[in-house]
């Protein structure tokens, strides 16, 4: 074995069913030569394709403090990021900002571009990002797009640092030696377990070695320049981790004010910091939110959710049973989650906000069945109107009737769309709709951005004919004591989802705009769900605004073309030849059958009479898969966007122009 590899066992006891314990030993390989982390930089030599330079990215490992302190271009803030802030705070990670006119430098040059993001370096430690991989694919592929795309361009404007502290010597978890000691750890693991402390390791190791560092640059140097610190911060919204991180560490030094080689902070205190130094970063708006402000008086809107650990027995034991909450298309407060009994699927129906119980449309549940007593007795689970409701009903139908409307088509039941039966038999035969309640919530699905508008106390009312956007606004809006940030209202243009309470600093600005909106969480004492802002699309009206949220909402791709894509195409002088096995049919009369101004003519016949008297008709289809190879870039790209769309205003390819409008396209008196 190498001199810098090493390995360290893991011993784990399991309970089997029988009663016996089996005894699993893990080894886990670590090294000494790994430096401090791994960055992407762009190669020297990029690749010439039709599409233009394709720049590659190598893995570049940092082997020495001063290449780490190069990276953070000598001082600044190296942030080091824990699971959490990858799965609720990607936008504050995303976030930099071009320097415009108003954020000149003084003295700085005309091509010098100012950092507007969280730090000049993050650390992602390994242990991070699987877990996050884990827990939600989808956060975890817009980190490794912002680890490649922060290392491409030609101005590094922040720097993306992986670190593998799963493999590291210096950042593993050490047991205790003593009795003593033993019990202590074990007290530490109930409340935080081994992923989190060997973060903040990873914390330590960088703050321990900057230290040193920036020490003996001090002893040996009397520049400013030289003498410029780097500031370490440990990034958690966990209360608990971050009191362990200061607990932790050697109180003797002095690299801050504190006295610690690195400083923890949740994400909403070092944005606070950031909004200080530079006001007009409106960052604060982008931090999520988990907590309401302290107010004089709780109230708890729904009951708690059941613990994973009941939950979990629950489903076992078939007294909970799991499913995904579907809203009913008009309403929030009401849908069904599909269950399995037997071979059978059966739609059960969830009504009520307290029975719903903050779930949210698309979310994993756990419920519980109500008593077959309990259960909806008509087929469509409403209760006969009132007799004065009944006849303005038969009356507008009258009416209709004499205008000649046609009666509405009744919805498709969920039996006729999907299979799915939405009644079950009770003791006596009769058919019920089964009924329950959400107990917990056991995957949220909050990865999607919301668009929307804000509802503002200055044009709501609490008068009897109000709107109930307005009466929620005019309940929940309000100032903060802080001064800068207050509490508004979103509303989501999919009426399945709930109102969002946001914290804002730019109250004024965003008010009359179509914005985009992430949730975070729901707690039991918040009567609407709680959200962060993420960015905005235009003002609400305008077709180019209006545009942009069907784009959102149905989530259609709408990204230029990658390189990657554009390398798939053929080279600027290709010509197309005859091959063998084709057959030349450019000598008969071919017409297409697309509209006139099409650019895109796939559509073609041809009509012509034979010899013997009969006619023969054939049909021409553009052969796009003559230039997209199966499992190529450009064939993965076409299967994502999966069809072209189009708008009043543009049209969306779902392969690139070259070959839509040109080479795949039939044009009069041109080979094809």
């Amino acid at each position: 074995m190498p001199d810098n590899l090493f390995t360290t066992p893991t011993r784990r006891f399991h309970l089997t069913r029988r009663g016996k314990i089996l005894q699993t030993t893990t080894e886990r390989y670590l090294r000494d030569d790994l430096g401090y982390g791994t960055l992407l930089l762009p190669s020297k030599k990029p690749n010439a394709t039709i599409a233009g330079d394709v720049t590659e990215l190598v893995p570049i490992t940092i082997d020495t403090v001063d290449m780490l302190c190069r990276v953070t271009n000598g001082g600044g803030t190296l942030v080091v990021v824990d699971t959490n802030v990858l799965l609720h705070h990607m936008d504050v990670l995303e976030y930099i900002r071009e320097r415009d006119g108003d954020n000149h430098h003084e003295g700085g040059d005309d091509d010098e571009e100012a950092i507007h993001s969280i730090a000049a370096a993050v650390v992602i430690p390994q242990t991070a990002l699987e877990e996050c991989r884990n827990r939600s694919l989808v956060m975890y592929r817009r980190v490794t797009d912002l680890i490649r795309s922060s290392s491409t361009g030609g101005k590094r404007k922040r720097s993306f640092i992986v670190f593998a502290d799963l493999h590291h010597v210096d950042t593993q978890h050490c047991g205790a030696d003593d009795e003593e000691s033993k019990k202590e750890e074990e007290e530490v693991r109930k409340i935080n377990d081994e992923n989190d402390a060997r973060i903040r390791k990873v914390a330590y190791y960088y703050g321990k070695a900057l230290y040193n560092y920036q020490r003996g640059r001090t002893y040996n140097s009397h520049s400013d320049e030289d003498n410029r610190n780097i500031e370490v911060v440990f990034l958690s919204d966990d209360a608990q981790s971050r009191q362990l991180a200061i607990q932790e560490q050697p109180q003797q030094h002095n690299n801050n004010k504190k006295g610690l080689y690195y400083t923890p902070r949740s994400m909403r205190e070092h944005v606070t910091l950031l909004q200080k130094q530079d006001p007009t970063l409106n960052l604060l708006d982008m931090v999520a939110q988990f907590h309401i402000p302290p107010a004089a008086q709780r109230i708890e809107y729904y009951p708690p959710h059941i613990d994973s650990a009941a939950l979990s027995l629950g489903l076992k034991t078939n007294r909970y049973h799991q499913g995904v909450f579907r809203s009913d298309r008009d309403s929030y407060s009401s849908g069904y989650v599909t269950v399995r009994r037997g071979q059978e699927r059966v739609a059960v129906l969830i009504r009520g906000g307290r029975n719903v119980n903050r779930a949210v449309d698309g979310d994993i549940v756990a419920i519980e069945l109500f008593a077959v007593e309990e259960w909806l007795a008509s087929a469509d689970g409403q209760q006969s109107p009132p007799p004065q409701q009944q006849q303005q009903q038969s009356a507008k139908a009258t009416k209709e009737e004499h205008a000649g409307i046609a009666p509405e088509t009744a919805e498709p039941t969920l039996k006729d769309m999907d299979n799915i039966n939405e009644e079950l038999p009770d003791e006596t035969g009769t058919l019920r709709r089964p009924t329950a309640k959400v107990v917990g919530i056991i995957r949220r699905n909050f990865h999607k951005n919301y668009c929307g508008s804000l509802v503002s106390v200055d044009h709501a009312t609490t008068s009897d004919d109000a709107h109930p956007h307005d009466i929620i606004a005019a309940k929940h809006e309000c100032e903060h004591a802080d001064g800068i940030t207050s509490t508004v209202v979103f509303f989501s243009i999919d009426s399945r989802i709930p109102p969002i309470l946001l914290r804002t600093t730019q109250r004024e600005r965003l008010l009359g705009m179509r914005i985009l909106v992430s949730m975070d969480s729901w707690p039991s004492d918040s009567e609407w769900p709680l959200g962060h802002y993420v960015k905005t699309l235009g003002m609400v009206g305008t077709k180019d605004t209006e545009t942009e949220v069907l784009l959102q909402e149905f989530r259609i791709p709408c990204e230029p073309f990658p390189a990657k894509v554009l390398a798939c195409l053929p080279p600027p002088d290709y010509k197309i030849e005859l091959e063998p096995g084709r057959v030349d049919l450019r000598h008969l009369p071919i017409l297409s059958i697309d509209p006139p101004g099409c650019k895109d003519i796939d559509d073609a016949l041809h009509c012509i009479e034979l010899d013997n008297g009969n006619w023969q008709v054939g049909v021409h289809i553009a052969d796009v898969t003559h230039y997209v190879e199966a499992g190529s870039a450009i064939d993965l790209e076409a299967a994502n966007r999966s069809t072209s769309t189009y708008l009043v205003n543009k049209r969306l390819d779902m392969l690139p122009s070259l070959l839509t409008t040109d080479l795949c396209s039939l044009k009069g008196n041109v080979d094809r």
